[in-house]
């Protein structure tokens, strides 16, 4: 991707991070046939056991039809189970395959490889830093936000 490197944009580099971090993260899992996004939701999963996809959905704050389409692809691939829900026939739980879970053991935690490749020459103090500007940027949104409610 051609970047400006003159941008003094806060929001021009968080944009032009988040796809580099894509583009990075899809290249690693792509030998596993994983995404970023496809990633995520496998962890949240394999992290809770069992989920229900609603829950699932609300956490990765996605719409019902993307989710959907990402599911229906990973139960196609062997990685997830969807079980029905005996009280609620329009819910589904989720969880890892037998073949899901041995797969999932090989896949990388790319999050700390590609960490320490982009903090490289980066201290602890500008990361600190920077992560402190970044938490209020979102608190402002998230206090906004709880405001509408």
């Amino acid at each position: 991707m051609e970047v400006s490197s003159q941008s003094p944009h806060l929001g021009h580099w968080i944009k032009v991070l988040d796809h580099a971090w894509t583009v990075r993260s899809n290249r690693m899992l792509k030998p596993f046939g994983l995404t970023r996004g496809s990633w995520y939701l496998l962890y949240h999963v394999n992290e809770a056991g069992q989920i229900s996809q609603k829950a699932l959905q609300e956490l990765l704050e996605v719409e019902s039809g993307s989710m959907a389409i990402l599911v229906d692809s990973l139960v196609r691939k062997g990685w997830l189970d969807r079980i029905a829900d005996e009280k609620d026939r329009r819910a589904n739980y989720l969880r890892l395959t037998p073949k899901g879970i041995g797969r999932w053991k090989k896949v990388p935690n790319f999050i700390q490889t590609l960490q320490k490749e982009m903090m490289a020459g980066i201290t602890k103090e500008e990361e600190a830093n920077a992560v402190t500007v970044l938490k209020k940027a979102w608190r402002n949104w998230s206090e906004e936000e709880s405001a509408k409610d």
